[in-house]
């Protein structure tokens, strides 16, 4: 589909004000894969008789669609358009979504018509992994329809899986040379990347086999904590896995993180998180790379971060999701050492909705953050950054509140509003409770009580609910697939570049990227009308 910025830079190219329009084909991981982005509208109404601000739109066949998404509905005169997504399904099975559609009066019951992802305002991809120059191009009709096409060849080496592409005017921004976009980090095995914990520090190790290659369950030992694994490892061939998009995408390997590598405590995102360990001091768990070098401060606060990853539980078949949540820390900083260094934090917390129902029920996730948004230290200053950490905590939480508290003598009892089913030894994060905040192993429980050693001075019995208790949750593992920097504000401001065309790939209505296989030589053709419709 051309783009908004495509219409105009194709009118200038035509005028010879441009110097092209489609010189390169971008090969993304980020978009979800789907096969059918049209859908026949079986009604169209005004739920509410126009007291709020959304219309409820069904369609024939499930739509898949997400919320914040634009869709370009086409139906009569007084509807027809494109809009915003505002409300979105508990599975890809549902046909009813919402829009931010309102008139002056009140919409009767519509039939007919269709309903259309649109992708005219998009300025990227979702994620970008490479681009591969333009080296042919031709024209072709296809049931009627008359085709443009460019092929490119993709890169022979690696493994790719491609749920999106893209046309670009050139192969980078020529008004944003050394600040533009370009992918930092691919978690391959290739980038030295360590696991650093309180006790030890280690290159992160390659295991070529997960687990098993029958039921799709993980097995690597409990003390490990960060691998590099294979992308196309055969637990990801199981059919629990595939249905919901756990594989990385972005080349042959991968870095995984236990999800009870770190325990985050998220509960405010105005400063940067803590990282808490088992005695509730600095927590050194995470992976690092050092010898990097990132002066951002060259950039607009506008321009974004991504992080493109999957979640991935041990078990192939888990269906429980309901308790989970995922916060995740990609730091910036001055060294190393995390008690005495300056550092920048890009902070991710994604609970069960934004986990699930609004991705698509995907595990494949891409998490993005304004250069503005990133919560940095009181002296942190870019130019002194050589050093990339990641911080990964995946919680449960045990399902009730905390109704009571008290610290006596070192030992702190908590009580829960209902039985907890917790059991001693277990690590837990306790947030939102002034004086216990931190994670802590439990020495004793109780049906609604537990023990955990808590240093500090006394603190008299609270009985006022309040705090929540999490389970770190090592039965899941975060797989790193990229991190990208997006320079959109330079693109959007340079009237003769970005994004000129764009579309979702899948393998046909499988829902699932297309694989290109490493050591392979492959031709990637990018198809569009050249009547674009009202879209």
């Amino acid at each position: 589909m051309l783009t908004s910025k495509g219409k105009s830079v194709l009118a200038k190219y035509l005028v010879n004000q441009a110097p092209g329009y489609a010189g390169y084909i971008a090969v993304g991981s980020g978009a979800h894969p789907t096969s059918n982005i049209s859908h026949a509208i079986s009604s169209i109404v005004d739920a509410n008789a126009g007291e709020f601000n959304y219309t409820e739109v069904t369609t024939a066949t499930p739509h898949g669609l997400k919320v914040g998404e634009q869709v370009y509905i086409q139906i009569n005169s007084a509807i027809d358009g494109v809009y915003v997504v505002l409300g979105s399904p508990t599975s890809l099975s549902s046909t009813v979504f919402s829009i931010d559609l309102v008139l002056p009066f009140v919409i009767p019951t519509t039939t007919g018509g269709t309903i259309s992802k649109t992708f005219v305002n998009k300025n990227s991809l979702d994620f970008e992994m490479f681009r591969v120059p333009i080296t042919s191009r031709a024209i072709s009709v296809e049931s009627g329809e008359t085709k443009i096409i460019f092929s490119g060849e993709l890169p022979s080496n690696e493994r790719y899986g491609i749920s999106e592409i893209g046309i670009y005017p050139s192969g980078s921004n020529p008004v944003a040379s050394g600040i533009d976009s370009r992918v930092l980090f691919n978690f391959s095995d290739t980038e030295k990347w360590e696991y650093h914990s309180d006790i030890s520090q280690a290159p992160d190790s390659f295991i070529a086999g997960l687990g098993s290659s029958t039921t799709g369950n993980i097995n690597v030992t409990s003390t490990i904590y960060a691998v590099v694994g294979l992308a196309s490892d055969p637990i990801f061939d199981v059919a629990a896995r595939k249905d919901r998009n756990e594989q990385p995408r972005f080349e042959t390997n991968t870095i995984l993180m236990r999800g009870n590598t770190s325990a985050i405590d998220a509960s405010s995102n105005t400063v940067p998180w803590t990282v808490y360990s088992a005695d509730n001091a600095d927590n050194m768990s995470h992976i690092h790379h050092t010898d990097v070098s990132y002066n951002f401060d060259k950039n607009s606060s506008g321009d974004k971060l991504k992080l493109a990853f999957s979640l991935i539980p041990v078990t192939a078949n888990a269906t429980v999701f309901s308790n989970l949540k995922l916060n995740a820390i990609v730091q910036f900083s001055a060294s190393e050492n995390v008690a005495t260094s300056e550092y920048a934090n890009m902070q991710i917390s994604m609970n069960n909705t934004s986990l699930t129902t609004n991705n698509y029920n995907s595990r494949y996730y891409v998490q993005t953050a304004n250069l503005l948004d990133l919560k940095k230290t009181a002296n942190f200053n870019w130019s002194e950054v050589d050093t990339a950490k990641i911080f990964i905590s995946v919680t449960e939480n045990v399902g009730t509140n905390i109704s009571a508290s008290i610290l006596t003598s070192n030992i702190a009892t908590i009580t829960t509003s209902t039985a907890h089913g917790l059991s001693s030894n277990t690590l837990v994060q306790i947030s939102g409770r002034s004086g216990y905040n931190g994670l802590y192993a439990i020495t004793n429980t109780g049906s609604t009580t537990f023990t955990v050693p808590i240093t500090s001075a006394n603190i008299a019995s609270n009985t006022t609910d309040g705090g929540a208790v999490e389970r770190l949750a090592g039965n899941y593992w975060v797989a790193l697939d990229g991190l990208r920097f997006e320079n959109t504000t330079s693109a959007e401001a340079n009237p003769l570049y970005g994004l000129t065309g764009y579309s979702i790939m899948s393998q046909s209505a499988a829902n699932l990227p297309v694989i290109k296989q490493p050591n392979t030589n492959n031709i990637l053709e990018f198809k569009f009308s050249v009547d674009t419709g009202g879209a």
